[in-house]
């Protein structure tokens, strides 16, 4: 991606599922890319953020309700949301702190959405700015720095990740989050290794 003027500094992306591609924010351009996902090909319809206010945006999700984008950022505790084209709806929510909240994944069973809270090492549960709920992953499982959260509607789980490589999958819970799989996406090997 560096060949399209992406920094080193990406961190989370989002799936259109209307035509299959890629949207990933940059931390350091505060710019939102557009790629194909079969060539990685840059496609145009990507957007500034900065404008806005969302100067640390370090993961976005999709949303097929009406095409649109909700993007956490980091730098404000934030969550914006977008249109398809890039302007923000200006129906975005606080949920915390500056620098302490990383990743966002959108629940399609209700809409809601979960995040990382990273000094804390647990998963928050948010409709709008209301927390619904949150589980420790740091001192139960000994997630460190988490990073990325994203929601699978096939089962009603989270898969979370950590900045040493932890790839964590929870069902989700608003009391507690039931670890069901767990690998270590940078083991010597190369070949993730189950747990817990």
């Amino acid at each position: 991606v560096s060949d399209y003027g992406v920094s080193q500094q990406i961190s989370g992306c989002a799936v259109d599922t209307r035509d299959h591609t890629l949207w990933v924010p940059d931390l350091t351009n505060d710019f939102v890319y557009h790629f194909n996902l079969t060539d990685g090909g840059n496609l145009s319809g990507g957007f500034g953020t900065i404008s806005t206010g969302a100067g640390g945006v370090i993961d976005m999700d999709f949303d097929s309700r009406d095409n649109s984008f909700w993007l956490m950022d980091y730098d404000d505790g934030f969550v914006y949301h977008f249109n398809s084209v890039g302007v923000n709806q200006s129906d975005g929510f606080g949920v915390g702190t500056a620098s302490d909240y990383a990743g966002i994944a959108l629940d399609t069973r209700n809409y809601t959405f979960w995040t990382f809270k990273t000094s804390v090492e647990d998963i928050f549960h948010f409709e709008n700015s209301t927390q619904l709920g949150s589980f420790d992953i740091g001192t139960t499982y000994g997630a460190t720095e988490g990073f990325g959260v994203e929601f699978d509607s096939r089962d009603g789980s989270l898969w979370v990740t950590d900045q040493n490589g932890g790839v964590y999958h929870f069902l989700a819970s608003d009391t507690g989050g039931n670890l069901t799989g767990y690998f270590n996406s940078s083991a010597s090997s190369g070949v993730p290794i189950l747990g817990y």
